[in-house]
């Protein structure tokens, strides 16, 4: 009765329609499954969870379906949940009536009734898949409040408070480590209180608690004689002092396993429950561990969700994950190679009736995972992880072994299959594993360092020794560009190398020299930038990553790359799925690269990092028409930055000749105005008594008619130029282009044109740091954007009437009473008409500027939409349908074809507007042209659509499965096409109508003719 109760709610909210995202109690988990383990746990009958049901999304367990059991609080459940760190969303059912809660502790539960509940309803599988529940209750999706950012704030606030106690920082970390590891082992089972009372030995909180010394070292000694585990070795018990403990650490440690709140003094009345904490979050220990010396390393904690997705391209297309061998040569605290073990244990358990044995598990172990790093602690961390990885679902035989039987211990990993220190260094020839070319995979996420040179006689580091006694080309002194290039060593001939890397290291036009030295070493299959997710990923860095997934050329055919290659380029953007501790790729984020193109120049990389092939041409057609840096040497101007104050290797000089004239102060340039007030310049700053150079061009940059700007650009690109001609003086961090006094129209058109719409535009697509890291540009950058000859009368005009604008502003901005921002608008509007923008272009320019910029890198996490998540309207839906018709009809003419294409978008929306749409292209054979419309229509009418046209075998079954996930679906019948796409404005860009109608042409030519 029960059971069926649960299976009334899953048909009401719409879950029971989507099988392969449901999963039963009672019914087979697969065992790779990524979240196989937390699965198991959630929905085991005699479990301590006993779920009914759970929803996925996309691969990660979202939704958890429990019934009231008799003994077992909701709370509890909750708790347990919670310190999973997977679902979201937790719905008690009952007969009439549900309650849905937040494993998060305070939130306050929602009632449903179930007259109410309905499949496009609140709380049902639509609610879910479309993000709108994460618009709904945002709280609930706060990162801050899981339990991985809980346990690690709590973590270095332990650390940092032992220190204080004055513990040296290593006994500290040691302490919490074997607290950590101890734990587990209890909550687990594996230390149970048959093997206490067998043993003699207490439980550990007890015996903290107590300031039981002398127990602790018994707990240990017996454990290390049992377990024989690298976290329980009498060095580390030595090292952690728990016999010289001070009584106030004891309290620290004591209060940190009662879950109090170490910033705050605040208990909780949720523990820590290791029986469910995911044995990877434990390798964000390392991120305490490293504390101050993380930045200089530039080493970061790997989050879970994209460790899990690394691990999926290590192994995909890969039959049987645990028939490979691994390794990770800068394996910090072990994520990677956790991961990578779980899911080879889950390979190596498919297919059998009962669990793993422990000997098999550990013969895993010490065949297949391998890793290396100069920190010791590290590689503990890393042990630690292992083990728990390698004791979870032992069945009780194993664990009777595992204390009772001699022969039966962990096996030791230090100095064998984890190698620490000096020999852990990666590029050290006593590394048994680097450059030895023995393993299938290298799995790492290596450090992204680039130590600044310090002065004369600076010896080189280890990476650069090897690096010149091997002839490979590094750039900027980046670690992470020695490490590839030894990996490349490191794996067998057919091996796969699979790396976390700074994106810098790929896209920075100074990264061309390694590009070519190292592409022509590896196959690159696959570049995944995460640029857009910096701040989600590593908030602490100030690069975003890319993954790297390549394989070794064939030493016979280095160093020649096939005109023919092709690798896939993959660039995520922020959007609702990381609200679910997801990452989602839609067709729009995919593209296909030449290698030879990388190797040439990888601002393709750029061009594709935010734009669309559509892009692509426009940005190479404007800069055919020439560059602010061609029409400066054409015309002699001067290009360069003001003077520098400080360089330690530099001869200080004498400032007198800039305190005969004023001032400009960076911060002073004007926010919103193209001209500079009087009321900008000051006196020359009196604190500033040497500079060590007069700025370009020997100091003839302060004088005559010019644009100025700073490097630092606004929060949406705008650039800070500025028109002016008085004699004054500024430093290194603005920038001035010089010239003649004819020049002033073109110079004043310059000033306004570098503010307009189109460069924030072509800042997005073409310069390095605004697309994937910071808000500044180069004046290499600004010398490189695009910009045409005043060649036309009709150019030459435009500049004229630009120049006006400008001459007006200048008056206004010196009187006392202005506008707080200009208008600008028909300045703009002479920019574009002066490029000679279509309005198909000009629609480019509009969705990145407006939808795409003021989204990028967002720091939230994906429950607030952004301009580039929301729904478009009803003007933005046509306006793609119609570029997709003209797309169509230049494709159809330039292959003299024939026939007219009529587009609708049936827009199918929920209340929160957003939801899904199916594009349908039909194909009239005679007539004159057809008008495009939006069809706007319930949400369960377009899936009626979808499902109609999935029965009769028009579109795949799995379509139905998650319509708000489908943006890849391009399907050809007879004479229609359909595309589906989620209501989300970045899918329904004018540039993506481009690449649609190529899908769409594409897929006819694959039918054959009568296509």
């Amino acid at each position: 009765m029960e059971q069926a109760g649960t299976e009334h709610w899953l048909h009401e909210l719409g879950y029971a329609q989507h099988g392969a995202s449901l999963f039963r109690a009672g019914e087979h988990v697969p065992a790779t499954h990524r979240y196989a383990t937390e699965l198991r746990a959630l929905l085991a009958p005699d479990g301590l969870i006993r779920a009914k049901a759970v929803f996925d999304v996309d691969g990660t367990p979202t939704v958890a379906f429990i019934e009231n059991t008799p003994g077992v609080s909701v709370d509890a459940i909750r708790q347990r949940i919670w310190n999973q760190n997977l679902v979201t969303i937790v719905l008690e059912v009952g007969n009439d009536t549900a309650s849905a809660y937040s494993p998060q502790r305070d939130e306050k539960p929602i009632a449903l009734t179930l007259e109410a509940a309905k499949p496009d309803g609140r709380w049902s599988a639509k609610d879910i898949q479309s993000g709108d529940i994460a618009q709904r209750v945002p709280a609930w999706f706060s990162a801050e409040q899981r339990v991985d950012h809980d346990l690690l704030r709590n973590l270095g606030a332990a650390v940092q408070l032992l220190r204080e106690q004055g513990l040296p920082k290593e006994a500290a970390q040691y302490l919490i480590g074997q607290v950590l590891f101890v734990s587990y082992l209890e909550h687990r089972g594996v230390i149970s209180d048959v093997y206490r009372q067998r043993h003699g030995v207490g439980e550990l909180a007890a015996l903290i608690e107590a300031q039981d010394r002398q127990g602790l070292i018994a707990l240990f000694t017996r454990l290390k004689a049992d377990f024989n585990g690298d976290f329980l070795a009498a060095k580390v018990a030595k090292e952690a002092g728990w016999i010289s403990l001070p009584a106030a650490a004891f309290g620290v440690l004591h209060r940190f396993m009662a879950r109090v709140d170490l910033h705050t003094g605040q208990g909780s009345l949720w523990n820590y429950d290791f029986r469910f904490i995911p044995v990877e979050l434990l390798s964000g220990i390392y991120e305490t561990f490293l504390g101050e010396e993380r930045d200089a390393l530039g080493a970061f904690y790997t989050p879970r969700h994209l460790a899990q997705l690394t691990v999926d391209m290590a192994f995909e297309g890969i039959a049987d994950p645990s028939q490979e061998t691994v390794f990770d040569g800068a394996c910090g605290s072990g994520i990677l190679l956790t991961t990578a073990f779980r899911r080879m244990l889950g390979h190596a358990q498919a297919g059998r009736s009962i669990p793993l044995p422990l000997s098999e598990r550990i013969e895993l172990l010490k065949t297949r995972i391998f890793g290396s790093d100069l920190s010791e602690p590290a590689c503990r961390v890393t042990a630690f992880s292992l083990y728990l990885s390698l004791l979870e679902d032992l069945v009780p035989r194993d664990l009777a072994e595992l204390t009772s039987d001699p022969a039966v211990k962990l096996p030791e990993l230090l100095g064998s299959n984890l190698i620490a220190g000096k020999s852990g260094d990666f590029f050290a020839a006593a590394n048994p594993f680097a450059g030895r070319a023995s393993f299938s995979i290298l799995l790492s996420n290596p450090p992204w360092s680039e130590p600044a040179l310090s002065g004369t006689g600076q010896g080189s580091l280890s990476y650069e020794a090897w690096a010149e006694r091997a002839g490979r080309a590094l750039v900027r002194r980046q670690i992470a560009a020695a490490y590839a290039q030894r990996a490349v060593d490191s794996v067998k001939q057919a091996g796969r190398l699979v790396l976390i890397l700074p994106a810098s290291l790929l896209l920075a036009p100074t990264s061309r020299p390694f590009l070519v030295d190292w592409l022509s070493r590896v196959r690159p299959e696959r570049i995944v930038n995460f640029g857009d997710m910096r701040r989600q990923l590593f908030a602490a860095a100030d690069h975003g990553c890319v993954v790297v997934v390549a394989h070794p050329r064939h030493p016979d055919a280095r160093p020649v790359v096939p005109v023919t290659e092709v690798f896939d380029y993959w660039v995520p953007k922020v959007d609702i799925s990381l609200a679910f501790g997801r990452l989602t790729l839609h067709t729009s984020d995919r593209a296909r690269v030449q290698t030879q193109d990388l190797i040439q120049d990888n601002a393709v990389l750029r061009h594709r990092t935010w734009g669309t092939e559509a892009d692509v041409r426009l940005v190479r057609r404007l800069l055919r028409e020439g560059t602010i840096g061609a029409l400066a040497e054409a015309r002699e101007w001067r290009i360069g930055k003001g003077f520098h104050k400080t360089d330690r290797s530099a001869e200080k000089l004498s400032p007198a000749r800039f305190r005969k004239i004023p001032y400009l102060n960076a911060r002073a340039i004007p926010r919103h105005w193209p001209v500079l007030p009087e009321t900008s310049l000051s006196r020359f700053p009196k604190e500033i008594d040497s500079v060590t150079t007069y700025g370009a061009h020997e100091g003839t940059i302060y004088s005559g008619p010019r644009v100025l700007f700073p490097d630092g650009l606004s929060a949406d690109l705008e650039m800070r130029a500025t028109y002016a001609e008085g004699a004054f003086s500024f430093q290194h961090t603005v920038a001035a282009i010089c010239g003649q006094e004819g020049d002033e129209d073109m110079l004043r058109f310059l000033a306004i044109y570098l503010r307009s719409p189109l460069v924030r535009y072509l800042a997005m697509q073409t310069a390095f740091s605004p697309s994937s890291e910071r808000e500044r540009i180069t004046v290499a950058e600004v010398s490189a954007l695009p910009l045409a000859q005043p060649d036309t009368p009709e150019r030459r005009k435009i500049v004229r009437r630009v120049a006006t604008i400008s001459r007006s502003l200048e008056r206004q901005v010196n009187q006392i009473l202005v506008a707080e921002e200009p208008d600008l608008s028909e300045a703009y509007e002479l920019v574009m008409a002066y490029m000679g923008l279509s309005d198909m272009e000009v629609g480019l320019v509009h969705d990145i500027t407006q939808w795409a910029l003021p989204s990028r890198q967002s720091s939230v996490n994906g429950a607030a939409l952004t301009p580039w998540q929301s729904a478009p309207d009803q003007r933005d839906l046509l306006a793609y349908a119609r570029a997709l018709q003209r797309e169509l009809m230049s494709m159809r003419d330039a292959r003299r074809g024939k026939g007219q294409f009529e587009v609708t978008v049936h827009a199918g929306r929920r209340f929160s507007r957003r939801g899904v749409g199916v594009i349908e292209v039909k194909i009239h054979n005679a007539g004159g042209p057809r008008a495009s419309r939006v069809d706007n229509q319930t949400l369960e009418a377009v899936e009626a659509l979808v499902a109609r046209l999935a029965k009769e075998g028009v579109m795949p079954m799995e379509v139905v499965e998650n319509l708000f996930l489908s943006s890849d679906v391009c399907v050809l019948h007879e004479d229609h096409a359909y595309l589906i796409k989620p209501l989300a404005c970045r899918l329904w860009r004018i540039g993506l109508a481009s690449e649609d109608a190529a899908r769409l042409v594409a897929g006819a030519a694959a039918q054959g003719p009568a296509a």
